[in-house]
Parts: C-alpha cells; sequence; structure tokens
C-alpha cells in the first residue's frame, strides 16, 4: 500500500527530473538575431552616452539633447522601448522577435535624430549666442589637444576620454 504509493511517487518525480533535464539539454541556443540586436542595443546606447558626455559635440548639436524636438524625443521613446524588452536570458521567439524589432526601431531614430540634430546646429541660437558657443567649442578644442597642464585642467575630464574617437555626426 503506502510503500507502493511512495515508490510510484519518487519514481514520476525522478522521470520528471530527467525530462526537465532532457527539454534544456535539448533547448536550441538564443537565436542570433537576439543576440546581435542586445549588442547593437549596447554600442547604440554606447554611442549616445559618449555624445552626452563630450561638450563639444552637445554644443555643436544642442537638438540630440533636447527632447522637445520630435526625432529626438522619438529616439529616447524607441531606446526606452527597446531597452525595457531587454532581457539578460533568452525571452522566448515572441519577446525576442519584439525586442529585435524594437532596437531596429531605435537604430533608425537615432540616424534621423542625428540627421535632424546636423541641419539644426545652432540654427535655433541667436548670432550673439552662436557667437558664444563658437567661442566655448574653440576653447574646449584648443584645451583638448594641447599639452599645457594649466589649460587641460580647465576642461572637464569627459571632453579628453572621447579625444581620439571620431566625431558623433
Amino acid at each position: 500500500g503506502a510503500v507502493g504509493f511512495a515508490l510510484g511517487v519518487a519514481v514520476l518525480a525522478v522521470l520528471k527530473q530527467v525530462d526537465k533535464t532532457r527539454a534544456r539539454a535539448t533547448r536550441p541556443p538564443p537565436d542570433a538575431a537576439w543576440l546581435d540586436a542586445r549588442e547593437r542595443l549596447d554600442r547604440l546606447r554606447g554611442e549616445y552616452a559618449g555624445y552626452e558626455c563630450d561638450p563639444i559635440q552637445v554644443l555643436r548639436l544642442p537638438a540630440l539633447a533636447d527632447v522637445t524636438v520630435p526625432s529626438t524625443a522619438r529616439f529616447v521613446d524607441a531606446v526606452a522601448e527597446a531597452q525595457a524588452l531587454r532581457t539578460d536570458e533568452h525571452p522566448g521567439e515572441r519577446v525576442a522577435a519584439r525586442f529585435t524589432t524594437a532596437v531596429e526601431h531605435a537604430e533608425q531614430a537615432w540616424l534621423a535624430a542625428r540627421e535632424t540634430a546636423g541641419r539644426i546646429r545652432l540654427s535655433t541660437l541667436g548670432p550673439a549666442e552662436r557667437a558664444g558657443v563658437d567661442r566655448v567649442v574653440k576653447l574646449l578644442t584648443t584645451a583638448r589637444h594641447t599639452d599645457n597642464e594649466h589649460e587641460r585642467g580647465l576642461v572637464p575630464e569627459a571632453t579628453f576620454e572621447h579625444r581620439d574617437r571620431k566625431s558623433v555626426v
């Protein structure tokens, strides 16, 4: 009676565990598109962070940091959507497909925001403000490329981190 029942429960538990182990072993690895989308999102976020940390780029392309500019707002929203769908483990086919699509939208929105910011540049500023920005950019550029420690000390450290990188635009 009771021993047979306990033995039956134990056998079922072992068989269930064997099935789980077999299912894990035969589960395909995460699809390449999902892995690629994760890497692309990380690169995109890094590229935008590089822009945000480079005062010269922010001064040259202020619209890229201004969410009142529609293309920039679309970019910020698209990245937020992709980030919300990003997971450390493969989330299953449906969510992985949504994530991959969201990353594609974020990349397209980034290109559009950069293009718009490049067209706008400083056009929303008056002549005096543009001249002021130009002076600051020249000073930062000079300080960025100087060997003089005193001049370098006057510029935010983040400015020097991107000295060897290509411009965002």
